[in-house]
């Protein structure tokens, strides 16, 4: 009679532990970690992080400056809003485009409906200023804002006719340069 062998799961191959570690939530793959350095060397590994990456965040590409699949999914899962913790009203039309001001006091939003509004990013969100370019300059629809590296400025790009023009706003004086 042959004594029965017992196996650990230690001894499964990593290439199975990592296939069941892809299976598990982030939460998890973490608690797991933390029971040996073996499973801590496995749930450092990128394939794992890249496969978790895809499946958690499906049309997310890979940052061109990101350090590692692992990086990049803390950074989308520590940083990324997940409540909704105020809707700003102040748009007719559909929103097109969001940009946070560099020390993030600031939010600007683009709209069909014409205008550029910057917010004060506080709760509640205040409006700082606003701008209807199709009044100003007969603008089809504001499209695309970027706040400088001082969020004294802003940049807004807008459709006229077929083709595009921008504008830049002194945020502080409240005048513009066309």
């Amino acid at each position: 009679m042959d004594q029965a062998q017992t196996l650990s799961v230690l001894d499964l191959p990593d290439s199975l532990l990592l296939n069941v570690f892809t299976s598990l939530p982030l939460q998890s793959v973490t608690c797991v970690s933390l029971t040996c350095s073996h499973f801590s060397r496995i749930a450092l590994d990128p394939q794992l992080w890249k496969t978790m990456f895809q499946r958690d965040f499906k049309s997310v590409p890979l940052r061109p400056k990101a350090s590692s699949w692992r990086a990049e999914y803390r950074r989308l899962y520590d940083e990324s809003p997940a409540v909704l913790c105020e809707e700003v009203l102040g748009h007719e039309d559909e929103v097109l485009h969001v940009t946070f001001s560099h020390n993030g006091e600031m939010f600007a939003t683009c709209s069909k409906d014409g205008l550029v509004k910057v917010w004060e990013a506080t709760t509640p969100c205040t409006l700082r200023f606003s701008a209807d370019m199709k009044t100003r300059l007969n603008w089809r629809y504001t499209q695309y804002s970027q706040f400088n590296k001082s969020d004294s400025l802003l940049l807004v790009a807008g459709v006229v006719g077929f083709g595009g023009e921008f504008v830049i706003f002194d945020l502080n004086q409240g005048y513009i340069f066309v």
